[in-house]
């Protein structure tokens, strides 16, 4: 069975390096590029606290799309990964040694954009392979494709993470999935960025 005890470590990241923005956000577009981007938990907390101070004054009132936001933050305040999470009996994983037609036929079967890769069982996985990877490698000789050539790593979480540090976690390593783990090692679900960003927006 693979350690995974170490809540918010990860296991190449989803995304590449980029620049970090030299301008401060303000506002609620601003805030959201906090939330998405790339900048310090600092930095996201200074913007919703300044958030909700350009409306403390009574002249700028808080528009309906501000309002849902700033009611679907607080209400997401306690949430963790086990309540935001796509249970383990719904996960779609592959073997690390499935061929490239076997990944096609599953990904055509069961669409998604990410897809765990474990070693002998789910409770072993090494990381993930995104959709985007394996059409690439339809364009190249069968013979020399391999799952772990292709893989991207993942992020092992407690089921206690409170779900607005998994997405500080989430986007500061640059990972779009992270696998819950339980106090055994075991895997209990699975939740992706976009689950996180639907909980939140």
């Amino acid at each position: 069975m693979a350690d995974h005890s170490s809540s918010g470590t990860s296991s190449t990241g989803d995304q590449g390096p980029g620049e970090p923005s030299s301008r401060k956000p303000s506002g609620l577009r601003g805030f959201l590029r906090t939330l998405l981007g790339r900048n310090g938990e600092s930095q996201l907390r200074d913007s919703f606290e300044e958030l909700l101070e350009q409306h403390d004054d009574r002249a700028t009132p808080i528009d309906s799309d501000e309002r849902a936001l700033i009611d679907n933050i607080l209400n997401v305040g306690e949430e963790t990964a086990y309540d935001v999470m796509i249970p383990r009996a719904d996960i779609v994983s592959v073997p690390a040694d499935t061929s490239l037609d076997e990944l096609v036929a599953i990904m055509s079967r069961q669409p998604h954009s990410r897809y765990p890769v474990h070693r002998d069982s789910l409770d072993d996985v090494l990381g993930m392979v995104h959709i985007k990877d394996v059409l690439a490698a339809t364009t190249e000789p069968k013979e020399n494709f391999s799952v772990r050539a292709v893989m991207r790593k993942v992020l092992f979480v407690a089921p206690s993470m409170r779900v607005l540090d998994l997405l500080l976690q989430m986007r500061m390593n640059r990972l779009h999935m992270a696998l819950v783990v339980d106090e055994y090692g075991g895997i209990d679900g699975l939740v992706t960025i976009e689950d996180l960003v639907e909980e939140i927006v």
